[in-house]
Protein backbone atom coordinates (compact mmCIF):
# COMPACT_ATOMS: atom_id res chain seq x y z
CA UNK A 1 0.00 0.00 0.00
CA UNK A 2 1.33 3.43 -0.95
CA UNK A 3 1.43 5.83 1.96
CA UNK A 4 1.95 9.57 2.16
CA UNK A 5 3.47 9.37 5.63
CA UNK A 6 5.93 7.17 7.50
CA UNK A 7 5.48 6.26 11.15
CA UNK A 8 8.29 5.32 13.54
CA UNK A 9 7.20 1.69 13.20
CA UNK A 10 7.44 1.76 9.41
CA UNK A 11 10.87 3.39 9.62
CA UNK A 12 11.95 0.72 12.11
CA UNK A 13 10.96 -1.96 9.61
CA UNK A 14 12.89 -0.15 6.88
CA UNK A 15 16.05 -0.11 9.00
CA UNK A 16 15.65 -3.79 9.79
CA UNK A 17 15.18 -4.64 6.12
CA UNK A 18 18.29 -2.62 5.21
CA UNK A 19 20.33 -4.83 7.55
CA UNK A 20 18.73 -8.02 6.23
CA UNK A 21 19.34 -7.01 2.61
CA UNK A 22 22.99 -6.22 3.29
CA UNK A 23 23.73 -9.39 5.24
CA UNK A 24 22.17 -11.48 2.48
CA UNK A 25 24.76 -10.01 0.07
CA UNK A 26 27.64 -9.66 2.53
CA UNK A 27 30.05 -11.91 0.67
CA UNK A 28 29.33 -10.24 -2.66
CA UNK A 29 30.30 -6.93 -1.05
CA UNK A 30 33.46 -8.49 0.42
CA UNK A 31 34.46 -9.96 -2.93
CA UNK A 32 34.75 -6.56 -4.65
CA UNK A 33 36.38 -4.67 -1.76
CA UNK A 34 39.51 -2.98 -3.17
CA UNK A 35 39.55 0.53 -1.66
CA UNK A 36 41.06 1.91 0.50
CA UNK A 37 42.62 -1.48 1.34
CA UNK A 38 41.86 -4.74 -0.52
CA UNK A 39 41.22 -6.70 2.68
CA UNK A 40 37.83 -8.08 1.61
CA UNK A 41 35.97 -6.97 4.73
CA UNK A 42 33.68 -4.13 3.62
CA UNK A 43 30.71 -6.49 3.74
CA UNK A 44 31.71 -7.66 7.20
CA UNK A 45 32.11 -4.09 8.44
CA UNK A 46 28.84 -2.81 6.99
CA UNK A 47 26.98 -5.84 8.31
CA UNK A 48 28.47 -5.39 11.80
CA UNK A 49 27.41 -1.73 11.83
CA UNK A 50 23.85 -2.43 10.69
CA UNK A 51 23.57 -5.44 12.97
CA UNK A 52 24.19 -3.03 15.83
CA UNK A 53 21.12 -1.13 14.66
CA UNK A 54 19.13 -4.33 14.17
CA UNK A 55 19.97 -5.73 17.60
CA UNK A 56 19.02 -2.41 19.21
CA UNK A 57 15.60 -2.02 17.55
CA UNK A 58 14.40 -5.55 16.71
CA UNK A 59 11.40 -6.78 18.69
CA UNK A 60 10.92 -3.34 20.24
CA UNK A 61 8.20 -0.70 20.04
CA UNK A 62 8.97 2.99 19.98
CA UNK A 63 6.41 5.57 20.99
CA UNK A 64 8.10 8.37 19.04
CA UNK A 65 10.76 9.08 16.44
CA UNK A 66 13.23 10.45 19.00
CA UNK A 67 13.36 7.14 20.88
CA UNK A 68 13.89 5.25 17.64
CA UNK A 69 16.61 7.65 16.54
CA UNK A 70 18.55 7.50 19.81
CA UNK A 71 18.37 3.71 19.99
CA UNK A 72 19.26 3.09 16.34
CA UNK A 73 22.14 5.56 16.23
CA UNK A 74 23.58 4.22 19.48
CA UNK A 75 23.50 0.73 18.02
CA UNK A 76 25.33 1.97 14.93
CA UNK A 77 28.05 3.99 16.65
CA UNK A 78 28.81 1.26 19.19
CA UNK A 79 29.27 -1.32 16.42
CA UNK A 80 30.60 0.77 13.53
CA UNK A 81 33.52 -0.99 11.85
CA UNK A 82 35.88 0.19 9.13
CA UNK A 83 35.55 3.22 6.88
CA UNK A 84 32.16 2.12 5.63
CA UNK A 85 30.79 1.72 9.15
CA UNK A 86 31.81 5.24 10.16
CA UNK A 87 30.37 6.77 7.00
CA UNK A 88 27.07 4.90 7.28
CA UNK A 89 26.82 5.77 10.98
CA UNK A 90 27.37 9.41 10.07
CA UNK A 91 24.64 9.16 7.47
CA UNK A 92 22.18 7.48 9.85
CA UNK A 93 22.88 10.03 12.57
CA UNK A 94 22.30 12.99 10.26
CA UNK A 95 19.27 11.39 8.65
CA UNK A 96 17.46 10.17 11.76
CA UNK A 97 18.32 13.25 13.83
CA UNK A 98 16.48 15.44 11.36
CA UNK A 99 13.22 13.51 11.49
CA UNK A 100 11.28 15.40 14.15
CA UNK A 101 7.70 14.33 13.43
CA UNK A 102 6.05 10.99 14.17
CA UNK A 103 4.21 11.37 10.85
CA UNK A 104 7.03 11.75 8.35
CA UNK A 105 6.10 13.32 5.03
CA UNK A 106 8.01 12.81 1.79
CA UNK A 107 9.38 16.33 2.17
CA UNK A 108 10.53 15.55 5.72
CA UNK A 109 12.21 12.36 4.52
CA UNK A 110 13.98 14.07 1.61
CA UNK A 111 15.28 16.92 3.77
CA UNK A 112 16.50 14.51 6.44
CA UNK A 113 18.24 12.38 3.80
CA UNK A 114 20.08 15.50 2.66
CA UNK A 115 21.34 16.07 6.20
CA UNK A 116 22.39 12.43 6.31
CA UNK A 117 24.48 12.97 3.20
CA UNK A 118 26.12 16.03 4.76
CA UNK A 119 26.92 14.09 7.94
CA UNK A 120 28.39 11.23 5.89
CA UNK A 121 30.77 13.65 4.19
CA UNK A 122 31.66 15.27 7.50
CA UNK A 123 32.60 11.92 9.02
CA UNK A 124 35.68 11.52 6.83
CA UNK A 125 38.60 13.88 6.42
CA UNK A 126 39.60 13.15 2.83
CA UNK A 127 36.51 12.52 0.66
CA UNK A 128 37.26 10.90 -2.69
CA UNK A 129 35.29 10.45 -5.88
CA UNK A 130 34.40 6.92 -6.85
CA UNK A 131 33.30 5.82 -3.38
CA UNK A 132 30.15 5.29 -1.33
CA UNK A 133 29.84 9.07 -1.11
CA UNK A 134 29.04 9.23 -4.84
CA UNK A 135 26.15 6.80 -4.38
CA UNK A 136 24.83 8.71 -1.36
CA UNK A 137 25.09 11.96 -3.35
CA UNK A 138 23.23 10.50 -6.34
CA UNK A 139 20.47 9.21 -4.07
CA UNK A 140 20.17 12.58 -2.40
CA UNK A 141 20.04 14.39 -5.73
CA UNK A 142 17.22 12.08 -6.79
CA UNK A 143 15.26 12.85 -3.63
CA UNK A 144 15.92 16.58 -3.88
CA UNK A 145 14.68 16.74 -7.47
CA UNK A 146 11.83 14.28 -7.03
CA UNK A 147 8.30 15.07 -8.10
CA UNK A 148 7.06 11.59 -7.15
CA UNK A 149 3.98 11.38 -4.95
CA UNK A 150 4.74 8.26 -2.94
CA UNK A 151 7.61 6.92 -0.87
CA UNK A 152 7.76 3.82 -3.06
CA UNK A 153 8.18 5.87 -6.23
CA UNK A 154 10.69 8.11 -4.48
CA UNK A 155 12.85 5.16 -3.41
CA UNK A 156 12.54 3.39 -6.76
CA UNK A 157 13.87 6.48 -8.52
CA UNK A 158 16.69 6.89 -5.96
CA UNK A 159 17.70 3.25 -6.43
CA UNK A 160 17.81 3.74 -10.20
CA UNK A 161 20.09 6.79 -9.83
CA UNK A 162 22.22 5.03 -7.21
CA UNK A 163 22.84 2.11 -9.61
CA UNK A 164 23.99 4.51 -12.31
CA UNK A 165 26.32 6.23 -9.86
CA UNK A 166 27.68 2.90 -8.60
CA UNK A 167 28.50 1.77 -12.15
CA UNK A 168 30.27 5.09 -12.72
CA UNK A 169 32.63 4.53 -9.77
CA UNK A 170 34.57 2.08 -11.95
CA UNK A 171 35.57 4.95 -14.23
CA UNK A 172 36.70 7.22 -11.40
CA UNK A 173 39.52 5.11 -9.98
CA UNK A 174 42.32 3.38 -11.86
CA UNK A 175 42.19 0.72 -9.15
CA UNK A 176 38.63 -0.23 -10.08
CA UNK A 177 39.40 -0.25 -13.78
CA UNK A 178 42.38 -2.56 -13.22
CA UNK A 179 40.29 -4.98 -11.16
CA UNK A 180 37.01 -4.58 -13.10
CA UNK A 181 35.08 -3.73 -9.94
CA UNK A 182 32.89 -0.99 -8.54
CA UNK A 183 33.05 0.52 -5.07
CA UNK A 184 32.12 -2.04 -2.42
CA UNK A 185 30.80 0.54 0.04
CA UNK A 186 28.69 2.11 -2.68
CA UNK A 187 27.24 -1.30 -3.49
CA UNK A 188 26.45 -1.75 0.19
CA UNK A 189 24.61 1.58 0.33
CA UNK A 190 22.61 0.67 -2.78
CA UNK A 191 21.54 -2.51 -0.98
CA UNK A 192 20.49 -0.42 2.02
CA UNK A 193 18.21 1.63 -0.23
CA UNK A 194 16.74 -1.56 -1.67
CA UNK A 195 16.21 -2.76 1.88
CA UNK A 196 14.41 0.48 2.74
CA UNK A 197 12.02 -0.14 -0.14
CA UNK A 198 11.50 -3.78 0.86
CA UNK A 199 10.74 -2.74 4.43
CA UNK A 200 8.31 -0.11 3.21
CA UNK A 201 6.54 -2.76 1.13
CA UNK A 202 6.46 -5.24 4.01
CA UNK A 203 8.76 -7.79 2.37
CA UNK A 204 10.05 -10.51 4.71
CA UNK A 205 13.46 -12.09 4.26
CA UNK A 206 14.06 -15.81 4.65
CA UNK A 207 17.68 -16.79 4.16
CA UNK A 208 20.62 -18.51 5.75
CA UNK A 209 23.49 -16.32 6.94
CA UNK A 210 26.03 -16.45 4.10
CA UNK A 211 29.24 -18.32 4.79
CA UNK A 212 32.66 -16.93 3.99
CA UNK A 213 33.56 -17.82 0.44
CA UNK A 214 37.09 -18.49 -0.72
CA UNK A 215 38.68 -15.65 -2.64
CA UNK A 216 40.59 -16.32 -5.84
CA UNK A 217 44.17 -15.14 -5.74
CA UNK A 218 45.04 -12.58 -8.38
CA UNK A 219 48.30 -11.04 -9.51
CA UNK A 220 47.13 -7.58 -8.50
CA UNK A 221 49.08 -6.06 -5.61
CA UNK A 222 48.25 -2.86 -3.74
CA UNK A 223 50.81 -1.32 -1.41
CA UNK A 224 49.33 -0.40 1.97
CA UNK A 225 50.49 3.09 2.94
CA UNK A 226 49.72 2.68 6.63
CA UNK A 227 49.82 -0.83 8.00
CA UNK A 228 47.68 -0.69 11.14
CA UNK A 229 43.99 0.05 11.58
CA UNK A 230 43.01 1.56 14.92
CA UNK A 231 39.34 1.90 15.79
CA UNK A 232 38.00 3.07 19.14
CA UNK A 233 34.77 4.10 20.86
CA UNK A 234 35.00 6.93 23.41
CA UNK A 235 32.33 7.84 25.95
CA UNK A 236 31.94 11.46 27.14
CA UNK A 237 34.79 12.99 25.10
CA UNK A 238 36.82 15.67 26.86
CA UNK A 239 37.75 17.55 23.70
CA UNK A 240 35.94 18.47 20.51
CA UNK A 241 35.88 16.45 17.33
CA UNK A 242 37.85 19.22 15.63
CA UNK A 243 40.68 18.97 18.18
CA UNK A 244 40.78 15.20 17.82
CA UNK A 245 41.17 15.66 14.06
CA UNK A 246 43.95 18.21 14.55
CA UNK A 247 45.86 15.78 16.78
CA UNK A 248 45.43 12.64 14.68
CA UNK A 249 45.46 13.94 11.10
CA UNK A 250 49.24 13.65 10.75
CA UNK A 251 49.46 10.11 12.14
CA UNK A 252 48.17 8.35 9.05
CA UNK A 253 45.28 8.31 6.59
CA UNK A 254 41.65 7.16 6.38
CA UNK A 255 40.85 9.23 9.47
CA UNK A 256 37.11 8.94 10.04
CA UNK A 257 35.23 10.27 13.07
CA UNK A 258 31.56 10.28 13.94
CA UNK A 259 29.99 11.72 17.09
CA UNK A 260 26.54 10.96 18.53
CA UNK A 261 24.84 10.28 21.87
CA UNK A 262 27.83 11.48 23.92
CA UNK A 263 30.05 9.00 22.10
CA UNK A 264 32.80 9.36 19.50
CA UNK A 265 33.93 6.59 17.12
CA UNK A 266 37.44 7.04 15.72
CA UNK A 267 38.98 5.13 12.79
CA UNK A 268 42.48 5.63 11.36
CA UNK A 269 45.12 3.77 9.36
CA UNK A 270 48.60 4.41 10.77
CA UNK A 271 52.18 3.18 11.06
CA UNK A 272 52.31 4.46 14.65
CA UNK A 273 49.56 2.52 16.45
CA UNK A 274 51.02 2.85 19.94
CA UNK A 275 51.20 6.63 19.69
CA UNK A 276 47.67 6.79 18.30
CA UNK A 277 46.29 4.54 21.04
CA UNK A 278 48.01 6.68 23.68
CA UNK A 279 46.44 9.85 22.28
CA UNK A 280 42.98 8.32 21.99
CA UNK A 281 43.13 7.10 25.60
CA UNK A 282 43.32 10.74 26.71
CA UNK A 283 40.14 11.81 24.91
CA UNK A 284 37.61 10.37 27.36
CA UNK A 285 36.42 7.04 28.73
CA UNK A 286 37.58 4.33 26.35
CA UNK A 287 34.75 1.83 25.86
CA UNK A 288 36.81 -0.23 23.44
CA UNK A 289 39.87 0.08 21.23
CA UNK A 290 41.22 -2.34 18.64
CA UNK A 291 44.41 -2.39 16.56
CA UNK A 292 44.61 -4.60 13.48
CA UNK A 293 47.64 -5.35 11.31
CA UNK A 294 46.07 -5.10 7.85
CA UNK A 295 48.91 -7.01 6.18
Amino acid sequence: MKSQFLTPETLRQMLISAYQKVISKKEQINSINMFPVPDKDTGDNLTATLQGVYDAIDQKKFSNITQLRDTAVDGAICNASGNVGIIVTGFLNGFLSNLSSDNISISDFNQAFSQGMISAYESIQNPKEGTILDVIQASNDSFSNSTKNSFQQNLQEAIKKAKISLDATQLKMDLYQKTNTVDAGGYGFLLMLEGFLDGLNGKKYHFNIPQKISQKTTSFLQIIDHRYEVISLIQSPKITKEKIIDQLINYGNCLDIVQANQKVKIHIHTDLPDEVVNLISQYGTVINIKTTDMT
